[in-house]
């Protein structure tokens, strides 16, 4: 949302919606608008994505 008035003694601020990120009831909303909020990614890149499915799930304890 964005402000295109400031409340000036009685009247209320007024503003614009410029992005609907889903309802407010809906399951991770909650984290979706943090990431928007903080400017994060809100996917991984290629590269981590690729660099996560090749790491093993288990870990060998005898590889050095």
């Amino acid at each position: 949302m964005t402000l295109t008035s400031y409340p000036e003694g009685r009247m209320s601020a007024e503003g614009e919606v410029t992005e609907i990120l889903g309802h407010k009831n809906d399951p991770g909303i909650d984290i979706l608008s943090i990431i928007h909020k903080h400017g994060l990614p809100g996917e991984f890149p290629e590269e981590a994505l690729q660099q996560a499915a090749d790491t093993p799930e288990t870990i060998d304890e005898k590889r050095p």
